[in-house]
């Protein structure tokens, strides 16, 4: 199996930005992303994701983290959406080096706790991290924004 790794770079210097594609030969039987991000000179940084959804009571372990929905992140502030129904919690995981996350809905601050960390392999780069995982106090919350941040 030929590996091909197709890596997006945004370079910030002095306000302008440019991001460099790679073609990908049509014989390759997989393709593997990464998005990296160039901050100022000589600073690179891989960017995160994030993984979020809901599930019964009792949930954990990376198998279960990647059936989250995710998204890549640049930022320690992020606002995800819920849809939790009868029986289920809010699920939440982040990369454990982000540090402590602050939740935030319906003006009220807190409602999760942390149920453990879990070592996650991303699977189109092949990076292992160690992700936090989190789930909401109670179940049924319905449809509701949470505004994510670190303390």
């Amino acid at each position: 199996m030929t590996k091909v790794r197709v890596v997006s770079i945004v370079v910030n210097k002095s306000g302008q930005h440019s991001n460099t594609v790679y073609q990908v030969p049509r014989n390759v039987d997989k393709v593997e992303q990464m998005a990296v991000v160039a901050r100022g000179l000589g600073e690179i940084m891989q960017v995160n994701r994030i993984y979020y959804g809901v599930a019964p009571d009792g949930e954990s372990g990376e198998s279960f983290i990647l059936t989250l929905a995710n998204q890549r992140v640049e930022s320690f502030k992020n606002k995800v959406l819920f849809s939790a129904g009868a029986g289920q919690h809010c699920y939440y995981a982040q990369p454990a080096s982000f540090g402590t996350p602050q939740f935030v809905y319906n003006g009220l601050t807190g409602g999760f706790l942390l149920v453990g960390t879990e070592t996650v392999t991303d699977a189109l780069t092949g990076y292992a991290q160690d992700y936090n995982l989190y789930k909401s106090l109670n179940p049924n919350l319905g449809n509701i924004a949470v505004n994510v941040s670190q303390l």
